[in-house]
């Protein structure tokens, strides 16, 4: 019984981490689009999704999880392509329809729960994690060559198509890595065995020829509802939580930037969705209608956003 509890209450956690960041996949999703419309002209042609929950379409349906790809996950992410003018999102990889000459434009291979480490997430249950992602991909790869050949393959993934990878949150959600984080003595030796792994993931995707691929840094998981909830004394964020993603989000830039750097052809861009919310946070009310501090349109239910509320800015 306890541990059905235990379930539920990690469940309905992961709903309101989810709408923690409804706002923000909006504008993802804005900026994102803004991209591919420009990029689109450039003859872009194929969009490959790595990454969790905020872009997870549909995988982990088809797994045993408690973090479903359902609203508001990385299906409102596909749904707000559309909505601003996607004609279709990247499928689900695990989807049985997944098939044939669909792949040529893109797969989606993002799992809820996941991260850059293999266990982050592991408390939600089943996940694909990144490392899974990425061999998936290499067999869409291979998929992709059966269908068009080595040389028209190599020019779609090198020319023609964009790389997006949206992880790391879980990381920093909830267990062993916490303790860490919050250690002086520990934290930058867990930051350091995160940005070598999360720079070798990247290196292989390099390697097996993406050469456009966006990167979103980590927002503020201090300020998240599942975070608060598990620091009643703290008035506001968890400073002590959103200090070290701020760490890690100026060491990937760095990353990103020596990548460009080192490895031939490849361009790797910075999406600093850490901003965004961050802006959300300090200016809530340009989101959407309130009413006695609730808002009433930039989320599909009421919460309380000012006074006491778990968003109130810092």
């Amino acid at each position: 019984m306890a541990s059905m509890i235990q379930k539920s209450n990690l469940n309905v956690y992961h709903v309101l981490n989810m709408l923690f960041i409804f706002e923000v996949m909006f504008q993802i999703s804005a900026a994102f689009l803004f991209l591919f419309d420009n990029i689109l002209a450039k003859n872009i042609t194929a969009i490959f999704v790595f990454g969790d929950s905020m872009v997870d379409v549909g995988n982990n349906n088809y797994i045993k999880t408690i973090a479903k790809a359902a609203f508001p996950n990385g299906i409102d992410f596909g749904l707000r392509e559309q909505n601003l003018g996607a004609k279709n999102f990247t499928p689900p990889y695990l989807a049985p329809t997944t098939t044939g000459d669909m792949v040529l434009k893109g797969v989606n291979y993002a799992s809820s729960g996941s991260g850059i480490l293999k266990n982050s997430g592991i408390v939600w249950g089943g996940h694909i994690s990144l490392d899974e992602q990425i061999s998936n991909f290499e067999k869409t790869k291979k998929t992709i060559v059966s269908r068009i050949g080595r040389r028209e393959a190599k020019r779609l993934l090198m020319h023609q198509a964009l790389f997006m990878v949206v992880t790391g949150a879980n990381d920093f959600l909830i267990g062993q890595q916490v303790t860490s984080l919050q250690n002086p003595s520990s934290q930058g030796a867990y930051l350091n065995i995160l940005t070598s792994k999360f720079k070798s993931q990247l290196t292989r995707i390099y390697h097996l020829e993406a050469r456009k691929i966006v990167v979103t840094n980590i927002p503020r998981i201090g300020c998240s509802p599942y975070e608060r909830d598990a620091y009643p004394d703290v008035k506001g964020c968890v400073a002590s939580l959103n200090q070290p993603i701020k760490s890690y989000n100026s060491r990937l830039k760095s990353l990103l930037m020596d990548l460009t750097a080192n490895l031939t052809g490849s361009t790797y861009v910075y999406a600093d969705i850490h901003a965004m919310l961050e802006d959300i946070l300090k200016n809530y009310k340009s989101y959407g209608q309130m009413d006695n501090g609730k808002c009433r349109c930039c989320l599909p239910f009421d919460f309380w956003l000012g006074g006491e509320g778990w968003m109130q800015p810092l």
